[in-house]
């Protein structure tokens, strides 16, 4: 049986992983909100929303997590145990353009807060990506140029395991990879229900760059190029 699955009587509480809107909007009950990051998994613009961000005839892109070998830095929340079937059937519902639970290993910030690096490939040619590769090139001589993001040089031991969601590439909205310029091309044209493409990403960083202030592990140049380009597609 799952941690997902676990009844509240067997007194376990489930942690929630949240890696793209859950950091900054939360319409569920928890008993703790705390910062902390998963390994080996990397969020990308990948999967279509055709119902939150988009519709049927203009999908729009929304996060999910690819395999890497570095990090993925989000917020985590701890269940209730009384709600916390109730809680997951919401999210169940929340998530059910495309997205499944994913159980996982779950690391904290209270020991030892990760370096992080990010290498963002992209075709386009600016100024500005100039600026970024030659920022991060910096710390990039011990890197994978394979991998999104670095591995921690430290690591706490996993605290816990947690619940997350994940649309894969056998769901019938994934779209898969993109430029950082074609993804801001569709994010910028599509809404739905639950408002703009371009208001879920701005978000997002705007959250993560409040969370990079206390740990710069949440520093994301993938997040900050695609929004910076929404910006300019948007006249922001």
């Amino acid at each position: 049986m799952t941690l997902a699955s676990q009844k509240t009587s067997q007194q376990q509480s489930v942690w929630i992983f949240g890696y793209g809107s859950l950091i900054w909007r939360t319409d569920f009950d928890f008993m703790l909100q705390q910062p902390a990051y998963i390994k080996g998994w990397g969020r990308k613009f990948w999967q279509g929303s055709t119902d939150h961000r988009g519709t049927p005839t203009a999908p729009g892109r929304v996060l999910t997590l690819e395999k890497t070998q570095g990090i993925c830095c989000g917020m985590a929340y701890k269940l209730p145990m009384e709600s916390q079937n109730t809680i997951l059937q919401s999210l169940d519902y929340r998530e059910k353009d495309g997205y499944k639970r994913l159980e996982l290993d779950l690391y904290f910030f209270d020991q030892v807060a990760p370096v992080f690096n990010q290498i963002v490939p992209d075709s386009r040619n600016t100024d500005q990506r100039q600026k970024n590769s030659q920022k991060h090139n910096q710390n990039t001589e011990k890197i994978d140029s394979s991998s999104a993001q670095s591995i921690p040089q430290q690591a706490p031991n996993p605290a816990n395991r947690a619940v997350t969601y994940i649309a894969d590439v056998d769901n019938p909205h994934y779209l898969g990879p993109a430029t950082n310029l074609q993804i801001a091309h569709q994010i910028v044209n599509a809404a739905g229900a639950s408002g703009s493409n371009a208001d879920y990403i701005l978000k997002l960083q705007a959250a993560l760059a409040k969370l990079t202030t206390l740990y710069p592990a949440y520093s994301d140049p993938y997040i900050d190029d695609i929004s910076a380009i929404v910006k300019q597609l948007s006249d922001l």
